[in-house]
Parts: C-alpha cells; structure tokens; sequence
C-alpha cells in the first residue's frame, strides 16, 4: 500500500481504505505477491481493466482528431 499512496499523494491509510471500496465495489481485488508475502498489489478486475484501456484508447483518439 505504500507505493500506491505515494503515486496518488495520500498517506497510507487513505490508500487502504480506497482498496477497501474499490474491492466492495468489485472493481478490484488484492493480491499476494508471492516473491515478497508482505507486500500486497491492488489489482482492477478484467472487466474493469478492459473497460479503462478502452476508455484510454477512445480519449487518446479524441484527442488526437
């Protein structure tokens, strides 16, 4: 969780309480990283990682016309 609130600017608890939501939400989900058991990766479901690379390409496209 420490990476993740260093990218977004907020401490430590903020970040695990987004997880927390966006994991309730069923949006994401923790995982395990099993080369270091203390450290978990908050990860988008597929279904939300293929819609927010969609949403990327359709923006990308809308700026570039």
């Amino acid at each position: 969780m420490s990476d993740l609130a260093a990218r977004m600017s907020v401490d430590e608890t903020t970040a695990t309480r987004l997880a927390d939501r966006l994991e309730a939400m069923g949006v994401a989900r923790r995982r395990r990283d099993p080369a270091d058991r203390r450290a978990t990766e908050v990860v988008l479901t597929p279904s939300v990682a293929r819609l927010a690379a969609e949403m990327s390409t359709r923006r990308l496209e809308f700026f570039r016309d």
